[in-house]
């Protein structure tokens, strides 16, 4: 079931979580900018650490066709991260 709302978390050292994504998902991080690389692989987001955890959001990119943009991330500050351009 795709999720539409949820706060991410930081997977464990060298874990990999998937977490599939519905098209008016807003999405809090839960974890700080720095601590994590961003790329876009074919439809999905995927949150790459430096202690080798990963967490793909998939389908992230798959809605936007629908909505024109993808789902929302918004970070513990209330910065908004634009997804868009991430690839």
């Amino acid at each position: 079931m795709a999720v539409e709302h949820a706060i991410l978390v930081r997977p464990a050292a060298g874990q990999s979580e998937n977490m599939l994504v519905g098209p008016a998902a807003r999405l809090e991080v839960g974890f700080n900018q720095d601590e994590v690389v961003l790329v876009k692989e074919e439809q999905n987001l995927v949150f790459t650490f430096n202690d080798g955890g990963k967490l793909v959001l998939e389908g992230f990119y798959g809605h936007c066709p629908e909505s024109g943009q993808p789902p929302t991330l918004v970070s513990w500050d209330s910065i908004f991260w634009n997804a868009g351009y991430w690839g």
